[in-house]
């Protein structure tokens, strides 16, 4: 969907051009990769210049994205949660209209658990496309409206989450039960 891998089958049609693509979609990899030397604040400055950003201050992104004491810090010095609102800053820095996310809390604390899932409700209620992969209920149930069930053997169903049910319980049991009963015992394991 990113335009990232060659798809081996189906297509992906977006409201503006291929060319456009880098602008109107942001990227959070769940491993995102970066040279381990590079600091915060270089690599922060490195989008800005790649978008034509301007008007935003380095540190006061920082700062809004828990990042401010880091800035001058290597990359391979960060915390895997520091490294995560990283991912997420540079993700959305230059405002795209669609944001993908794997496992976007994953590394972080409670609290940053909890600012991030109200950040991407924020996007959501500006106006932005949502794509997460989850394996979080919670995360699930604050943010999604469609849910994508994939299972290993290619199998998938796709559900409004209000026909999934009207509280936090009903709709995992519904995922659960899509999943089928092989998986829901792993999970109590």
């Amino acid at each position: 969907m990113t335009n990232m891998l060659k798809p081996s089958e189906g297509s992906v049609t977006y409201s503006f051009t291929e060319k456009e693509l880098p602008y109107k979609i942001g990227i959070q990899m769940q491993d995102g990769y970066f040279d381990p030397m590079l600091k915060v604040n270089e690599i922060v400055k490195l989008y800005m210049n790649l978008y034509s950003i301007k008007k935003k201050d380095v540190k006061e992104l920082l700062i809004k994205h828990e990042l401010g004491k880091v800035g001058g810090n290597a990359i391979s010095k960060l915390s895997g949660g520091e490294r995560q609102k990283l991912n997420i800053l540079l993700a959305g820095m230059h405002d795209p209209d669609i944001l993908f996310f794997d496992e976007v809390t994953t590394g972080l604390d409670a609290i940053s658990r909890n600012k991030i899932l109200d950040y991407l409700e924020r996007q959501k209620e500006r106006g932005k496309t949502i794509i997460i992969v989850s394996h979080y209920f919670e995360e699930i149930y604050k943010l999604a409206d469609k849910v994508l069930i994939l299972k290993e053997n290619g199998e998938h169903t796709i559900d409004q989450l209000k026909d999934l049910g009207s509280d936090y319980s009903s709709v995992k049991e519904a995922i659960l039960n899509h999943i089928g009963k092989e998986e829901r015992e792993e999970e109590r394991i």
